[in-house]
């Protein structure tokens, strides 16, 4: 049972003892619970996400999107005309793609890793231009 601790009160000869946590408080009690929880940053980490590569396309803006096995819904990778702000530049955009290009031709897996993510796990990823900027992308033999 859920208790708390009740100061004696003066006059009252009531020792000090312990209440249920009921109605009100009860309420109280999870609403501060969830209040705090709410106000604690998610941790970041760092993902390795392994897997196959099912389709790749590049949009008109020249964003590089992929389906890849591990998240079953297209997540951006880079840009061929600009830099981003995780500092992925247009020739390293290029070559992520020709390796992503020669993975999906062969079915070869792939590892792109995510450093600092607030997802827990990459199928929990976001996705499209919503989704993180990999650190590196990996062609397995």
């Amino acid at each position: 049972m859920n208790t708390r601790a009740v100061p004696a009160v003066a006059g009252g000869g009531r020792t000090r003892g312990r209440l249920p946590l009921t109605g009100i408080n009860r309420i109280v009690a999870v609403a501060c619970t969830a209040a705090l929880c709410a106000i604690t940053p998610a941790r970041a980490s760092d993902l390795w996400c392994d897997g196959t590569l099912a389709n790749l396309w590049v949009n008109k803006h020249g964003t590089v999107l992929v389906l890849p096995s591990w998240r079953s819904d297209y997540v951006q990778v880079c840009n061929v005309n600009e830099a981003n702000a995780a500092g992925v530049t247009p020739s390293t955009c290029l070559s992520w793609l020709a390796l992503m290009r020669s993975a999906l031709q062969r079915n070869a897996q792939t590892t792109m890793y995510y450093s600092g993510v607030a997802a827990a796990t990459c199928a929990a990823m976001p996705i499209y231009e919503a989704a993180p900027t990999p650190y590196y992308v990996m062609l397995k033999n």
